[in-house]
């Protein structure tokens, strides 16, 4: 509560933090979960899950079986993992040796003897070879999700391979878990993993840091979709609205998605670069997906 350092966990490798602008993906956020004396957390880029201790910061315990795990969250005593590939992530990335910046200064170089053909991306000004290596997007991403008892490490069951999964899209209300991947909407058993319920459709895959975003009420799973937003009901998956809306997508961010005050609410972007205003803070009926009200805001300049 005073700010004093009790410890500290050095990590031996992570992804690289050279990137460009607010382009970061967004599973790595989704790594660290702190439940009252104890702190989980992937220790390394591809380390299992680990407990320490909150107060020393002691090592308590390794999860096996959960190395490469992308993102997890904590529920009702157990460890839901997301294990195996990252969401494919084309910004951050870049397009390798076909960067835009690259072909421009490699002509430049051609011509002039000047010039440097190892920047990264599209501008972000950082010579690829002084920084840590960029880890590569799978062709096909392919993960499973696990499920684990948090006090004893013990595995409960583990998915069947899903491809092409939503990045921080898995939401957990009592005993059902719900997923986006590229080809649907899913509801598990929490306890069991049995499949409740899917939607099998084609959704807008998304980049890895501005995933799609998905929450969950008591009734139904609001679910975005691209550029609009769907409601399904949480028991059985059936049509909630018997509509979409538009859904309200950030610069550089997941879409800000989340229930408060009775309403669904999406915000984004307050002005442009140019100071006109073109997404506000929007609250919407959770049962008809009305609107209900705007807040209006500039940002400051």
């Amino acid at each position: 509560f005073n700010g004093i350092v009790l410890w500290t966990l050095d990590y031996p490798n992570w992804e690289q933090v050279t990137v460009y602008i607010k382009d970061y993906h967004a599973q790595m956020q989704r790594r660290l979960v702190a439940i009252g004396d104890t702190v989980f957390c992937t220790p390394g880029l591809t380390a299992p899950i680990t407990a320490l201790d909150a107060a020393t910061g002691k090592p308590l315990r390794e999860f096996k079986g959960t190395e490469g795990t992308q993102e997890f969250v904590f529920h009702e005593g157990r460890i839901y993992a997301v294990i195996g590939d990252r969401m494919s992530f084309y910004s951050y990335r870049g397009a390798g040796d076909g960067d835009k910046r690259k072909k421009q200064n490699k002509k430049k170089q051609q011509a002039t003897g000047k010039g440097d053909t190892g920047l990264a991306f599209n501008g972000n000004g950082f010579r690829l070879s002084l920084y840590n290596p960029r880890t590569r997007n799978a062709a096909k991403p392919v993960c499973e999700i696990v499920a684990l008892d948090a006090g004893t490490g013990q595995e409960i069951w583990r998915s069947e391979k899903i491809a092409d999964y939503v990045g921080c899209t898995m939401a957990l209300k009592g005993n059902k878990l719900v997923y986006q991947s590229a080809h649907g909407v899913f509801c598990v058993n929490a306890q069991t993993g049995t499949e409740h319920w899917s939607v099998k459709k084609a959704i807008p895959y998304g980049l890895g840091n501005r995933p799609n975003s998905l929450v969950l009420s008591d009734e139904a799973v609001y679910s975005e979709e691209g550029p609009k937003l769907f409601a399904y009901a949480l028991a059985d998956g059936k049509d909630y609205w018997g509509k979409s809306i538009p859904a309200r997508k950030g610069y550089q961010a997941s879409t800000d998605l989340l229930i408060a005050a009775d309403a669904l609410w999406m915000c984004g972007n307050c002005n442009n670069a140019k100071g006109v205003v073109i997404k506000q803070p929007t609250s919407y009926d959770l049962k008809t997906g009305n609107e209900i009200r705007t807040i209006p805001q500039i940002l400051s300049k």
